[in-house]
């Protein structure tokens, strides 16, 4: 079922004995909620659209300055040591429909005194402001699933209870005009089931198949915006991952950058689900991964992958290693999909109302974008944020007897 696509998450044949690097699979346990808490140093402050641009300066004292006397005095009073625009690609001064608020006007703060509770009561409270978001934390979907065709029943099964996978391709295997972007924990892009057979752990730049390749970027000069959208070498997708300090040991939680790649292992397996390269004698298959002549290929005819991260594997002490994303660094990256040519973008994971995501969904939805969203793994009714907005579509799971998976969340 398309539930599959969005809901099964555990790391077997498709990413497991393929690297070297480290891959676990990643705890589940029914009792962790899906919203972990807020970004404590971090939130979002939204401009009025009369406001004007901010052109922040650190001062001497190590805060940032605006040069306007309410602002720079929370700035001080709180030490932000960073506040930028949230979505920094160049724009032509994009609006979110119904309120109109154009995304420049959104500015991330980051602060190194106080509680985040002060922090956004002091910047609510002034009159160039519209609002205040914190950022929420929430945990990726999962649950356990095996990787090859002949075990795949949600493709192909004798009953009337699965996606008729095979009867499907006979007419419609993927469209390469069609990029669907994963935002999860990343993506092993250099699998070569999704990146193709001259694409490898110590090769990754050799990936192409069914991943989205921005070749101006992959045949451009290094360390130079050849496309000039904002994004510096962004040749296979972007890090949104920022200032993250809980990141596993070996995982890459610092800093923004061009290399999306995948340290937990969900978000390459919801990829793979998605774009797994088809009649290629290896791995899995997928329900839009095109089809190959039978032999390994380096190139692929399916939907192309966009490989998004916005997320992390961290050790929680109750239970174990975890991954996680941020609301935060899902608007960013819903922002990134729109203007780089996503239609689709794949979600499995829990959200709320923060971060800017109402602001960059309603940016993504307003340019042509679909957004299917797993609906959870809590075994009740209750939808998260995403799952409750009219431009989403929420998905449940469903078992290999064409009833509700027992562990899915689910509506009427």
């Amino acid at each position: 079922m398309l539930s599959r696509i969005l809901t099964v998450a555990a790391i077997l044949s498709l990413c497991g004995a393929v690297f070297s690097q480290k891959f676990v699979r990643v705890q589940n346990p029914a009792d962790m909620p899906s919203f972990v808490g807020y970004v404590q140093d971090e939130c979002i402050v939204v401009l009025k659209d009369t406001a004007g641009d901010l052109t922040p300066t650190v001062s001497a004292q190590g805060h940032v300055t605006v040069g306007r006397a309410a602002l720079d005095d929370v700035s001080r009073r709180f030490k932000v040591t960073r506040l930028k625009r949230q979505f920094e690609q160049r724009g032509p001064g994009a609006t979110i429909p119904p309120a109109g608020i154009r995304l420049s006007r959104y500015y991330k703060a980051r602060f190194t005194q106080g509680k985040l509770d002060d922090v956004l009561a002091a910047y609510a409270a002034d009159p160039s402001v519209d609002h205040v978001e914190p950022i929420g934390i929430h945990r990726v979907y999962q649950t356990p699933n095996d990787a090859f065709f002949p075990v795949q029943w949600h493709l192909n099964q004798s009953s009337d209870r699965d996606i008729d996978a095979t009867e499907a391709w006979g007419i419609e295997r993927g469209s390469e005009s069609v990029i669907v972007s994963i935002f999860d924990t990343g993506v092993k892009y250099f699998h070569r089931d999704l990146g193709g057979k001259d694409a490898s752990y110590a090769n990754p730049r050799g990936a192409d198949g069914n991943m989205w390749i921005n070749w101006a970027e992959k045949n451009g000069a290094p360390g130079v915006d050849d496309d000039h959208n904002g994004f510096v070498d962004d040749w296979v997708g972007w890090d949104f991952v920022d200032g993250v300090t809980d990141a596993w040991p070996g995982e890459d939680g610092s800093t923004t950058d061009n290399d999306p790649r995948d340290f937990n292992g969900h978000g390459t397996h919801c990829a793979g689900n998605v774009g797994a390269l088809n009649n290629n004698t290896f791995a899995t298959s997928s329900p839009s991964g095109g089809w190959g002549d039978g032999a390994s290929s380096s190139t692929g005819n399916g939907v192309k992958v966009m490989a998004c991260r916005i997320g992390w594997s961290a050790l929680d002490p109750k239970y174990g290693e975890v991954g996680f994303i941020r609301m935060d660094f899902a608007a960013e990256a819903f922002y990134y999909a729109a203007n780089n040519g996503a239609k689709i973008v794949s979600c499995s994971w829990g959200s709320s109302n923060s971060g800017g995501i109402a602001a960059a969904v309603g940016y993504f939805v307003s340019r042509g974008g679909l957004i299917f969203k797993a609906a959870g793994n809590a075994n009740n009714e209750s939808a998260d944020y995403l799952c409750t907005t009219d431009s989403v579509i929420s998905v449940a799971a469903t078992d290999a007897n064409d009833c509700r998976a027992s562990f899915s969340t689910y509506g009427t």
